[in-house]
């Protein structure tokens, strides 16, 4: 019975791996992200279906942990075999189980960079060292092979239904304490809930709503937090991160098994949890999202004015709409996109955004709508 009250839980692991966000102050800017990149299969899915289907059968709950148990030994095999051919790594397991019964796996490498591979609910879930968007950007290669090539390896992929590629941001590292600079990047989260809606992530996700989705008492103390922090702008990060989850929490349903942690930007004193983001289909994507993102942040950053709140309505899912959003949205910023930002968005940019003419390739490789 154990196992199944901590199904769906997050792994005390991912606590631990976010240590490092919580205690980055003294970088200041850039912020340190924490991923979690997931990974799964059909026959994985269907044993986890079968589990929730059975109402958590003992016979049923055993076949889908063998499930997991295998893979972990295949994917411990995989990086043995790796950090024998490649002496800068070793391999071994966690001393305690994950939420589903399993025994982590962490790699670690002698630059101090780790990740280590939890079972979550129908995935395979993979954690890194939170670092720097540059510092991911100099293990591109490391991350592609270790992670994402070693996972298809094992016959693990990226999968839409299950799973999410969460991002985490370091408070410390982001805000340095600056209440208002928080206060602005959380507000123009909400404002361009398009971004998680159309391109990062999906419209509905209930594992990821934005403020738009919640019931009107939740949106209206979401901007009463707000209106108060405008009329004492002295209030401490800490405080205004506390009286916008408040806000959050008066929303009525009770469909996560985690209340705190079924919003688009799940909020807590050390980390910004970016939950409303599909598995990243490999490391191009995951460095393209962070480009994204940490523009934007660094663009509040240096804003001289305040971010207006504007009212909250859910996502215009028109193409046409999508993509004059997100050509606004690197235009207000004074920012050409990159090609890689453009193939991020499964829709068309106006002309005038400069997309390359390989971007039909490219796209191929980012997106689950080419």
């Amino acid at each position: 019975m154990a196992g199944f009250r901590s199904l769906g839980l997050v792994a005390r692991g991912v606590l631990a791996g976010l240590a490092f966000l919580v205690n980055a102050t003294s970088l200041a800017w850039p912020p340190s992200w924490g991923p979690e990149f997931t990974f799964s299969n059909p026959e994985l899915t269907a044993a986890r279906n079968e589990v929730l289907k059975s109402d958590r059968d003992q016979v049923a709950w055993k076949k889908y942990r063998d499930l997991q148990e295998g893979h972990n030994a295949r994917l411990f095999g995989l990086y043995e075999a790796r950090c024998a051919r490649e002496p800068q790594c070793r391999v071994r397991y966690l001393d305690r189980t994950d939420p589903q019964g399993v025994y982590p796996i962490r790699v670690e490498y002698e630059d101090g960079f780790w990740f280590q591979v939890l079972s979550d609910p129908a995935v395979k879930e993979v954690i890194t060292k939170p670092s720097t968007r540059i510092e991911f950007r100099e293990r591109k290669a490391l991350l592609q092979a270790d992670i994402f090539d070693v996972m298809a390896e094992a016959g693990l992929r990226p999968e839409e239904s299950f799973g999410g590629g969460h991002l985490n941001l370091g408070v410390a590292s982001t805000f340095d304490g600056n209440a208002t600079f928080a206060r602005d990047a959380y507000v123009d989260f909400e404002n361009n809930r398009w971004l998680f809606d159309g391109v990062l992530g999906f419209a509905g996700n209930r594992n990821g709503r934005a403020v738009a989705e919640l019931d009107a008492n939740a949106q209206a103390a979401v901007s009463a937090a707000i209106a108060r922090f405008d009329q004492e702008p002295a209030t401490s990060l800490e405080d205004f991160i506390r009286s916008l989850s408040e806000a959050l929490l008066r929303d009525g349903d009770t469909w996560a098994y985690d209340r705190k942690k079924q919003f688009a930007v799940s909020l807590r004193d050390q980390v910004w949890e970016l939950r409303n983001v599909l598995p990243q289909r490999n490391v191009d994507v995951f460095l393209a999202q962070l480009e994204t993102l940490e523009g934007r942040l660094d663009f509040n950053r240096q804003r001289k004015t305040r971010v207006k709140l504007e009212a909250f309505a859910k996502t215009d899912l028109n193409p046409e709409a999508l993509g004059q959003r997100y050509a606004n949205y690197f235009r207000e910023m004074g920012r050409a996109p990159t090609p890689e930002q453009i193939a991020l968005a499964p829709f068309s940019l106006p002309a005038d955004t400069g997309a390359p003419g390989c971007l039909g390739a490219l796209r191929r490789l980012f997106t689950r709508k080419p």
